[in-house]
């Protein structure tokens, strides 16, 4: 449905690199400040690596507030399969995404995660995903998502996402 103006844009983002989220949104942060706007945002994933780096302090000049509740869970419980993991070469790594996904569980996925945006009755008006095209899925699989802008802003070039 046609929207008119907005004096406050409301940004969700899903990824898993907190600079390169940060990078996404601190840009269309700018471009709406000059546009006369503002945004709120939130990373739905709030379990990005580096761990070690602070989140918020990549925000400057925006509030960066980490809310943790039932549909961060959900896409945090969909992503990540092991919190810490060591490869088989014996490589630490600070987690490790789920590797494939079947239809299944992609189907479940959106199920529960439409549940828990209808349970908070929350609206969004953009929707940033800096995470290859597999995290995209669910989204299409999401009642109250399916109508909302979708960017997509990543730096992985395209022999990454083959298979």
């Amino acid at each position: 449905p046609p929207r008119g103006p907005l004096e406050v844009v409301r940004v969700w983002e899903l990824g898993v690199h907190k600079t390169l989220s940060a990078e996404a949104l601190t840009s269309i942060h700018r471009a709406l400040l000059a546009g006369g706007r503002s945004m709120v945002f939130r990373n739905l994933f709030l379990e990005q690596y580096p761990f070690y780096m602070d989140r918020c302090a990549l925000y400057t000049k925006m509030q960066c507030i980490e809310e943790r509740d039932a549909i961060s869970e959900v896409v945090t419980s969909a992503i990540v399969q092991a919190v810490p993991y060591v490869g088989s070469d014996m490589a630490s790594m600070e987690f490790q995404y789920k590797p494939d996904w079947s239809w299944g569980e992609l189907e479940d996925f959106g199920r529960r995660l439409a549940g828990a945006i209808q349970a908070r009755g929350l609206l969004v008006d953009l929707f940033v995903v800096t995470q290859p095209v597999c995290f995209l899925v669910p989204f299409g699989l999401t009642p109250g998502l399916r109508d909302v802008p979708l960017l997509m802003y990543t730096a992985s070039h395209a022999g990454y996402m083959q298979g």
